[in-house]
Order: C-alpha cells, then sequence, then structure tokens
C-alpha cells in the first residue's frame, strides 16, 4: 500500500517540498502541537533541479511552466475567515485589530518579466533503516517557477508584498483521476497578521508564518490559508489562523 506524507495543519491538498497532502475530508484538525520525544518521520529531500528552456517544455513529470501561467490570475477579490480556536487541539488565538470572523480581502499576482522554470526531482529520505519498506511513502517532482504576491485585508491586519514565492505543480495521477493544480506552500517572514496565542500557553506566534495557496484552472479561483506557529515553553505550536 502506497501512502502518502499528510501533516495534520493543512485543510487543501497541498505540497511540502515535493510531498502530496491531504483533501479537506482527509485532514485530521486545524491546529496541533508538537512535543520531544516523537519517532521520525521520513522526509523528501530534493535529488535533482533542472532549469528548463523556456515554459512550454515538458518536463519529466508532465507537467509545463505555460500550465502554471495560465492558471494564476492577476488579481482576486474574496473573503478571509479567521479561526481562532480549535476545539480538536485546544488551541486559541487572537488576531489584535480584526473585527468579526471575516475580512474582504485583494490579492494580487505578478512573475517576473522573464520567469525562469525548473524540474525538481525529490527523494524519500528514510531516517531509520530498519523501517524501510515498511510502508511506502512518496515524494511527488514538480515544476516550478516564482511570482509576487501582493495581500491586503479591509480590516487592516494583513498588508503584505511577498516576493518570489515558488509555486510548484506535480504530476497529474490518471489512475485516480486526479489533476494537480498549481501550488504554494512556503514558510516566509510575515509582519502581517499579529497573531497571539492564548491556549495553551500566552505568546506571540513567529513572525514565519506559513502562506498556502491553490490555483484552480477556471483563472479566478485561489484557495488559500495562513498557518502561524509558535515555540511554547515544552511544545511546538501551530494553527491554521485563515483561509479563503
Amino acid at each position: 500500500m502506497n501512502t502518502v506524507f499528510r501533516p495534520v495543519v493543512l485543510l487543501l491538498p497541498l505540497f511540502v517540498a515535493g510531498c502530496d497532502h491531504p483533501s479537506a475530508d482527509e485532514s485530521s484538525g486545524s491546529g496541533g502541537m508538537t512535543t520531544g520525544g516523537h519517532v521520525q518521520s521520513p522526509t523528501c529531500e530534493l535529488a535533482s533541479r533542472t532549469e528548463l528552456a523556456d515554459e512550454n517544455v515538458v518536463a519529466p513529470n508532465g507537467q509545463t511552466g505555460a500550465k502554471i501561467l495560465a492558471t494564476v490570475p492577476e488579481s482576486l477579490h474574496t473573503s478571509l475567515h479567521w479561526d481562532f480556536s480549535s476545539l480538536v487541539t485546544g488551541v486559541e488565538v487572537e488576531v489584535p485589530g480584526s473585527i468579526g470572523l471575516s475580512s474582504v480581502l485583494d490579492l494580487s499576482f505578478s512573475f517576473p518579466s522573464e520567469p525562469r522554470f525548473y524540474f525538481e526531482d525529490w527523494m524519500v529520505v528514510y531516517p531509520d533503516a530498519d523501517n524501510h519498506g515498511q510502508v511506502a511513502y512518496e515524494c511527488l517532482d514538480m515544476v516550478t517557477t516564482t511570482l509576487d504576491v501582493n495581500m491586503v485585508t479591509e480590516d487592516g491586519t494583513i498588508s503584505l508584498n511577498l516576493t518570489g514565492l515558488k509555486v510548484g505543480l506535480n504530476p497529474d495521477d490518471p489512475e485516480t483521476d486526479y489533476v494537480a493544480k498549481p501550488l504554494i506552500y512556503q514558510t516566509v517572514a510575515m509582519t502581517t497578521p499579529v497573531v497571539n496565542f492564548l491556549q495553551p500557553e500566552a505568546l506571540p506566534a513567529s513572525t514565519d508564518k506559513t502562506i498556502v495557496m491553490e490555483f484552480d484552472f477556471d483563472g479566478v479561483s485561489v484557495d488559500g490559508a495562513i498557518i502561524v506557529h509558535a515555540e511554547g515553553s515544552s511544545a511546538t505550536y501551530e494553527h491554521l489562523v485563515a483561509r479563503w
């Protein structure tokens, strides 16, 4: 039985470092914590990265950069929804300045004037040789390029210009009728939104936050999320605080 990497914090079919992730009904929650002493899981590591001549070159995973360019819209006007707590994990946060449970969100996207495209070949690395072969893990190769994202909310809690974010496209899976979509999953410095953890510990979230986006082929739909992190006295906390 083949198994793909499945983090507990995401509610979208996303990737991290070439690894496939669960859809909304497969996810186990919107936040959580990790403590010391847990068993290490296999990881995805980059085996090679090859530049493609242009956006029309078909990479070994069957994808092209042109597919990414055609899918990402220039802008999007949508609603952002806050998630201040999780009944599953007991995490509770606050976002100073937020009004209610939602806000208007404006997004804009831009590629470099001469975008460059790469094929990334990812491999599974097993930390414990004894566990190798008991479960089959899979790391997905991808075509990548970079784009800039501007984000502004009407309530003023988010005002960001994120440059050079990596957007990738995993292979399709004809056996399951899965069609891959361009995805962003990256942890970067984000001064906004300001988030404070209240439970299980009172402490500020790290400036480094994880931004997630999945672009639909209709050219107008972009599902996304912001995940915040904090180092507590005895645990590391994370929480999916916003989605759109």
